[in-house]
């Protein structure tokens, strides 16, 4: 993603610093003396070109306002892009329009194709988010892992990219199964890349949330997403599908699983999409054949943003996206406890192995466990090892809590009504890290759903009820093959060998029966064509990736003789970043798109919630 400069626009610090510096007194009268009126005059004009020096100092050095133009950086930053609210589930959304404006999109949530309309004011493309970037930071201090950086970029000195900080000097980096690794100039091994702990949530995206159910699911009958493990249990559905209710204390616990059992949609090439797919029926209130018979199917690295189905006619989506299992997720829900004692049990499942949060209501106490206790943490700063971490918390009895479970990079997190919890291990602090299984895949059995349904809220000699449940997952940074073919392209960041030597070529159509079919997850190619990549950085080199990974032109594209995926002369393009060509670190969203009034083309209503600071 490049970052433009706005055109005759000054920035919010530049505009402040000339308001403090106007006048604040009327000229002097005609019968004053005229010495002090010169005098006033004099300070006046001195002010304000001191106002103007230290703007344009402030410009040169430490701010400077830029512009988003693409979606490279989504959700965290927005290029020019269309705002959606789904017709069906109510789920606001945002699509890309940097390329050429979209007549269609698919709701995330629940994958109803919603017209644009961009007659209608607020259906029209926006512009991208205006941004702040301090450009004097790294003038004193070295660039940290994970921040979102404004560049020159490699090939064309004249264009500003922006990107996420991943790779530091003499480091080798390595891209597997969605995540990032590293090792160090003189280290044997690589370590997984983890991101702080103010970062995780910001780089989660949403999966499902019962906030957004359709009312035709009602209607209809759809299969629920959660639903009790073993078929019939205690936990209750109310009428709106949107909470989730244990009634009686039960003394074995009691599970509530989510299965990502989605609408399917059905893109029709080379025509302008329309409603198909399970929601011909479920839009007149009928039930999809076979849908009471269907099994749900991997969580995967959905992008709303690149969502339109117009250009990606495929079953599945853009096929150089969406393809690939996500492992690493969270829940996130609301629980109202109505006793004073029992247990909540929070569950989530990557590559057949359960990480389990239990806690105790009546004191607080929260413990975590590995696949029931048989595998073990290993602090990432120590290395000490433990096979139970405890923690305290505010849970205390009856009352309404927010809880935010997460895996993320082989460490888990909790926090309890926003706040995070810090887990000990004999009484020392402990990060919750742990090691990964080798060539991690999914697992199913008919003893244990494992990867099928891998998020689950449990109870036990408890009455609850569990509202706004959310399941979210991690971003998944594609690798590409090395080197690059002539004619590259964001196809290249697919993770899966498409045609590999001596095998025939991977279709589509194997690629979704390897994603919806848990029996054939043990022993489908799929999983096993995964590629790894990795790249080696010099002194004073970084490695950048977008957080829209799938349509991104970072680092992984870069390598080699650039072609027209870039521009239209050939130029040599290295996948680095070097420290002179660093302008400055984002830190502000000061001016995202603003909305329009009625029917007016004109932006006149400000969008305070998306301002706010980068993370």
């Amino acid at each position: 993603m490049s970052a433009k400069r706005p055109k005759k626009r000054r920035s919010n610090v530049e505009r402040s610093s000339v308001a403090v510096n106007e006048p604040q007194t009327a000229p002097a009268s005609r019968g004053e003396d005229p010495k002090e009126s010169a005098r006033w005059w004099r300070e006046v004009i001195e002010s304000i070109a001191i106002a103007i020096i230290l703007a344009l100092l402030f410009r040169t050095f430490e701010a400077e306002a830029f512009v988003i133009p693409t979606g490279s950086m989504a959700p965290t930053l927005q290029g020019r892009h269309h705002d959606i609210a789904c017709s069906k589930c109510g789920k606001w959304f945002r699509v890309g329009a940097s390329r050429q404006d979209v007549n269609d999109c698919t709701c995330p949530m629940c994958q109803y194709t919603n017209p644009i309309q961009t007659s209608r004011a607020n259906h029209a493309p926006f512009s991208g988010d205006r941004i702040l970037v301090n450009k004097f930071l790294y003038q004193f201090t070295d660039p940290k892992r994970w921040d979102v950086i404004v560049f020159k970029f490699p090939g064309n000195a004249k264009q500003n990219y922006i990107k996420r900080l991943v790779g530091l000097p003499n480091e080798t980096i390595r891209i597997r199964h969605g995540d990032v690794f590293a090792r160090a100039e003189g280290d044997n091994d690589f370590k997984i890349l983890r991101k702080p702990t103010g970062k995780v949530r910001r780089l989660m995206h949403c999966v499902h949330d019962t906030k957004y159910v359709p009312s035709e699911y009602a209607v209809s009958g759809w299969p629920l997403r959660w639903k009790n493990e073993n078929g019939d249990g205690p936990w209750q559905v109310d009428h709106d599908l949107k909470s989730f209710r244990l009634d009686e204390a039960e003394d074995e616990i009691a599970w509530l699983r989510y299965e990502h059992l989605i609408p399917n949609p059905i893109y029709f090439p080379n025509t302008a999409p329309r409603p198909g797919g399970d929601w011909r029926e479920l839009s007149v209130g009928e039930k999809p054949k076979g849908a009471d018979g269907r099994t749900g199917q991997l969580i995967t690295d959905v992008y709303a943003y690149n969502d339109f189905p117009f250009h990606y006619p495929s079953v599945i989506g853009n096929p150089s996206a969406e393809i690939h299992w996500v492992g690493d997720l969270a829940l996130e829900c609301v629980v109202k406890v109505r006793n004073e004692g029992g247990e909540i049990y929070l569950d989530l499942v990557e590559g057949g192995r359960h990480h389990r949060c239990h806690i105790d209501v009546s004191n607080g106490q929260a413990t975590l466990t590995l696949a029931d206790g048989a595998q073990s943490f290993v602090d990432e700063k120590t290395g000490d090892s433990a096979t139970e971490l405890t923690a305290q918390t505010k849970i205390r009895g009856s009352g309404k809590y927010r809880l935010y479970f997460a895996n993320v990079d082989d460490q888990l997190w909790l926090w309890v009504n926003n706040r995070i919890v810090k887990w000990q291990s004999s009484n020392a602090p402990h990060s919750a890290t742990f090691q990964p299984a080798d060539g991690l895949s999914p697992k199913w059995s008919t003893e244990d759903s494992g990867d099928l349904r891998p998020v689950g809220i449990g109870g036990r000699n408890i009455v609850l009820e569990a509202q706004r449940l959310s399941v979210f997952r991690d971003v998944y940074y594609g690798a590409s093959s090395a080197p690059r073919p002539p004619k590259r392209s964001n196809s290249d960041l697919l993770d899966y060998v498409r045609s590999p030597i001596g095998e025939v070529p991977l279709q589509d159509d194997e690629i979704r029966s390897a994603l919806g079919n848990p029996a054939s997850w043990e022993d489908t190619r799929f999983f096993r064509l995964r590629r790894t990549m990795e790249f080696e950085l010099g002194p004073d080199q970084y490695f950048v990736l977008g957080d829209n990974s799938p349509q991104s032109k970072d680092a992984r594209l870069w390598h080699g003789p650039a072609d027209s995926f870039f521009y239209d002369t050939p130029i040599s393009v290295d996948h680095f970043v070097t420290r002179d060509m660093l302008i400055g670190k984002a830190f502000f969203v000061y001016w995202p798109h603003p909305w329009r009034a009625g029917t007016t083309s004109l932006p006149i209503i400000p969008n305070v919630p998306s301002m706010g600071r980068i993370k």
